[in-house]
């Protein structure tokens, strides 16, 4: 996993900016989950995004391999 630690992901007032070509997928404000087109046009990186302190890394190297990479965290009951 690459981490990229840049100050891309910044606050402005009470909005987050994002730099183009970064798609948003999931995340509740602190934290994202995304696509990363900014290098790549095609099979983007699905990174993980830090939003407050701005560190990013990359979580798979393509959402297909983010995909088969996912598991179900069952709880016994």
């Amino acid at each position: 996993m690459a981490l990229r630690n840049e100050r891309a992901f910044f606050m402005k007032g009470s909005r987050p900016l994002w730099p183009k070509h970064v798609v948003l997928i999931s995340g509740d404000g602190h934290w994202w989950i995304a696509l990363d087109y900014r290098d790549r046009k095609e099979e983007p990186p699905v990174i993980y995004i830090e939003s407050d302190g701005g560190t990013t890394f990359e979580l798979a190297k393509n959402f297909n391999s983010f995909l088969v990479g996912l598991c179900h965290w069952g709880y016994e009951d």
